[in-house]
């Protein structure tokens, strides 16, 4: 099916970008058949080789598969502007956080088939994690959902949309968190005398090798890796111990909550 659909992306940011290319990498969709309205000529989707407009309209008549990448703050006057060139063939799909079925709805979004959905940057190399949840949660949307996001990474369906809330912030804003604590490992190390590109190496192969382990045990939760790891009283447990008195977790939830507020911002406007 996806090497016949022809997949529309309105909003010309990094999302766009990282979807197009997980697509052009890791699915039969043809890079003809990916169309993007631009404003400019200055963002380099020339590269992709996909097909590039400049115009919304056009976009949706040429398009089955809709994509909506746009700030939630743009979204609703973009909805209004095109409410009256939605067709029955078209799919829409919105990543956009912060927005339920009911606001997308509420601006004009007149498709019965909508399907919410939350990327993380992990989707260009195929390797994404995509919760969805269908409008009505129609069992043939899900269905359509789960094979077209496929190509991108583990695809995930919600039972609830109020789950958006807590995975927005986990897992499409979290790799943010990971990747700050990632850059202090990679400065720690080149303060002691390694070449930058050496030390981050040496971070990425880190963080990738516990990843997998941890998604090849079966374990009950991620301590029982790090017990297998740390011993009692030895380096590792002392850098531990370290973290915990300086309230590690603490400042995890401190950042979790502090991203909530901002989301729950944006879902009240």
């Amino acid at each position: 099916m996806l090497s016949s659909l022809k997949l529309g992306f309105l909003g010309a940011g990094s999302l766009s970008r990282n979807l197009i290319q997980g697509y052009l990498d890791h699915s039969p969709v043809k890079a003809e058949n990916i169309f993007i309205s631009l404003r400019s000529r200055k963002k380099g989707f020339e590269k992709q080789n996909i097909s590039i407009l400049y115009n919304n309209e056009e976009l949706l008549e040429k398009a089955q598969v809709i994509f909506l990448c746009v700030k939630p703050q743009n979204l609703e006057n973009l909805l209004k502007e095109l409410q009256l060139n939605w067709q029955k063939k078209h799919t829409v799909l919105s990543p956009v956080a912060g927005i339920s079925f009911k606001k997308l709805k509420k601006w004009g979004l007149s498709p019965s088939r909508i399907i919410r959905f939350m990327p993380n940057t992990s989707v260009c190399i195929g390797e994404g994690l995509l919760p969805f949840s269908s409008l009505n949660n129609q069992e043939n949307l899900n269905s359509f959902a789960e094979e077209i996001l496929a190509p991108l990474g583990k695809v995930q369906p919600l039972k609830e949309e109020s789950w958006f809330s807590a995975l927005t912030v986990a897992c499409a804003s979290g790799p943010s968190f990971i990747l700050e604590i990632m850059l202090y490992w990679w400065e720690w190390l080149s303060e002691q005398g390694f070449e930058e590109s050496l030390a981050k190496e040496f971070v990425i192969q880190s963080f990738l090798g516990v990843s997998l382990m941890a998604e090849k045990r079966n374990l009950q939760d991620f301590s029982d890796l790090q017990k297998e790891i740390c011993s009692k009283k030895g380096v590792s447990a002392e850098g531990l111990k370290a973290l915990r008195e300086m309230e590690l977790e603490r400042v995890l939830r401190l950042a979790f909550e502090r991203s909530l507020l901002k989301l729950n911002e944006i879902e009240s406007v």
